[in-house]
């Protein structure tokens, strides 16, 4: 066994480190140097979307329009953008004239106190320009800043809002890593684009006009071969700008395929310790992030090819112009003060293009991870909830017909889940589901509560269409205990009343219902054993708690929301004794005067039940009470009870 397990391991090491080596910070290394081959990024779309890429431009409007509400802050952090290029685009001018004043008085020209006297105001000037250019850059830089951090505020919130409306299908296809990292990093990435960043471009619009109409009038030749390069430098920025678009559009995608990856082992890191499969876990994320490396490094590829051009074209024109500006000084066609103000503008027009053809490349970033955030917002679920009956309003229970129910998983649409369902639920009855694994019951609860269309026949309650019925109205109106109840990593309190507070945890809820609901689902005296009581923070999913534990929360939650119809899926199959006692007592008080619908394999639950229907792929095969279903000769519900006393089967299974 040992040496089956070892060869077994050797196998599987072999094969990874013939694909991958580890590298000291353990990511997979890429074999061989220079740039990476660019692969498929893979699905930059939602996985059950077309794959047809909008124009950038119709992205960028949509930013803009995001940005619309900030329109006056934009507007006056403008304002200030070109007041502050105004005063920059003056401190070349005087800093050639206190150049030419020190040359004046050091050559006699004029005389040397007369020059001091002009260098002393020329510096009072110059520091004039600097405190009101940089006082109005702050004012500048403050109201962009802050008018991004609320159009990424504003898309976050539109995005998780898109997010809560879609229907389940659409989370049985897409990873849940994938969407948050659609929420973080790219909503992170498309803030700063039509902010910032055109904060950015106007400052070097305005600094480039500015700084080549003092150009001209010093000298129209020089500026003429100092223009010579935009030309180029315009096409190359397009050039860069649609390489790097497809690049942040693949990097996105790969980067929200790791964070997936993550995400599916942190949720279950219980079991990937429980089998001890760490290093396993390490070598799949460790793939995921290599694919984004591959894509990051033709980024880093991608910058470095466009900083050298950028880097030669601008540095070297202002190296010709030097030159060429030094031989019209000789000629005393220039001043040298005018020449030192010629350069310096030529830096400044020079490191403004350059700053324009990065604005440019962050916002074809932008627009690459935009395109999949707007797609997410702009997504219309498939299943529209347009239901706006009430017909619960007056009902103290609730009659429930499955009338013929064809359904299959939209996730996989040619497996049929059920197939000619049908059962009644009386007002105030209890009926049991019960068959084996894969035959439909948990799907029964699915349908009911709307969470999927059926593909054939009807759902009703109380002889209304569960389609037609308003789905505020509906859910307020069904509660759900089920086999691992889901809580979260909120406090006791919060959790309890999670179920009556839909607008948030502001929503006012009296303390004293919460301890009643408590204490009906037997939950008060583990509560109260806390040091912090009702405020005791459960942790993710409830880790912090029993099994039992949870499942009296659920159960209180349940109680303090006061449904009409109750879901019991697998309440009691994975407890203990005593924790058994404890919560069959509270369903029992919970379903008192309420329809029920139990799910469960074990008889103690299920024999007292007004109804049993027993399924067997996705259709009731038997039904009637517990009594009833024995007195069937050859009946299959009677073989299962039969098993389950003999202990042949602890579960009633087929």
């Amino acid at each position: 066994m040992d040496s089956t397990r070892s060869s077994v391991d050797a196998g599987r090491r072999t094969s990874v480190e013939s694909g991958y080596r580890a590298s000291v910070d353990g990511v997979p290394d890429r074999k061989g140097d220079g740039p990476p081959k660019l692969t498929d990024g893979g699905d930059v779309w939602l996985s059950d979307e077309p794959r047809e890429v909008p124009p950038a431009w119709h992205t960028w409007n949509r930013i803009l329009e995001e940005a619309r509400p900030e329109f006056w802050s934009l507007a006056l952090a403008t304002f200030f953008l070109l007041l502050s290029s105004v005063f920059y685009m003056a401190l070349p001018y005087f800093a050639g004239q206190i150049l030419d004043q020190a040359i004046a008085g050091s050559s006699g020209q004029t005389s040397r106190q007369a020059a001091k006297d002009q260098l002393d105001f020329l510096i009072l000037v110059l520091l004039a320009c600097t405190f009101v250019g940089s006082l109005a850059a702050g004012i500048r830089q403050l109201l962009f800043n802050a008018a991004s951090e609320k159009v990424m505020a504003r898309v976050r919130n539109k995005l998780f809002a898109s997010l809560c409306r879609q229907e389940m299908g659409f989370y049985d296809r897409n990873q849940t890593g994938n969407l948050l990292s659609r929420i973080s990093s790219d909503t992170d990435k498309l803030k700063d684009a039509a902010t910032i960043n055109v904060s950015i471009f106007l400052r070097s619009a305005a600094n480039f006009i500015a700084g080549m109409v003092i150009m001209f009038i010093t000298s129209w030749l020089l500026t003429l071969l100092t223009l010579a390069i935009v030309p180029v430098a315009v096409v190359c920025s397009v050039l860069y700008g649609r390489w790097i678009r497809e690049l942040s559009m693949k990097t996105s995608a790969s980067a929200a395929r790791a964070a997936a990856t993550a995400s599916d082992s942190m949720s279950a890191i219980r079991t990937v310790k429980s089998f001890h499969r760490q290093e396993g876990e390490k070598l799949v994320f460790g793939i995921s992030v290599a694919e984004t490396l591959d894509l990051g490094i033709a980024q880093a590829w991608a910058q470095g090819i466009f900083g050298f051009l950028a880097s030669v074209l601008f540095m070297g024109t202002i190296a010709i112009v030097f030159w060429y500006g030094a031989y019209q000084v000789v000629d005393d066609k220039m001043s040298t003060g005018e020449l030192q103000a010629f350069i310096l503008y030529s830096i400044s027009i020079a490191a403004n293009l350059g700053m324009a053809a990065g604005v440019f490349g962050a916002v074809m970033q932008a627009i690459g991870s935009s395109t999949r955030v707007f797609e997410l917002i702009d997504r219309e679920p498939h299943m529209k909830e347009e239901g706006t009956l009430k017909p619960f309003e007056n009902a103290k229970a609730i009659s429930v017909e499955f009338k013929d129910v064809h359904f299959a998983y939209p996730a996989r649409p040619d497996v049929k889940v059920l197939d000619g369902f049908n059962l009644v639920i009386d007002p105030g009855s209890t009926t049991a589901l019960v068959g084996s694994s894969g035959s439909g019951k948990s799907t029964v609860t699915s349908i009911l509560q709307h969470f999927y269309e059926v593909t054939e026949g009807e759902v009703l309650l109380q002889g209304v269409p569960v389609r037609e019925i308003d789905p505020e109205h509906l859910h307020l109106n069904l509660g759900i205990v089920s086999q691992e109840p889901v809580l979260f990593a909120r406090s006791i309190r919060d959790n309890i009343a999670f179920g009556i507070q839909r607008l948030g945890p502001d929503t006012p809820v009296n303390e004293a219902d919460i301890i009643a609901a408590a204490k009906e689902a037997n939950a008060h005296e583990f509560i109260a054993s806390y040091p912090d009581g009702y405020d005791t923070y459960v942790g993710e999913r409830g880790v912090q708690l029993s099994g039992g534990q949870k499942q009296r929360l659920a159960i209180a939650r349940a109680l303090l929301a006061d449904p009409q119809f109750l879901l019991l899926d697998e309440a009691t199959s994975a407890l203990d004794a005593e924790s058994e006692h404890l919560v069959v007592q509270a369903l029992e008080r919970l379903m008192k005067g309420r329809t029920s619908l139990v799910i469960a394999h074990r008889l103690s639950t299920i024999k007292n039940a007004d109804k049993i229907a027993l399924m067997k792929k996705g259709r009731v095969v038997e039904c009637g009470t517990h009594e009833e279903l024995l007195a069937i000769e050859d009946g299959q519900y009677k073989a299962l009870v039969k098993r389950q006393l003999t202990g042949e089967d602890s579960d009633v299974e087929a």
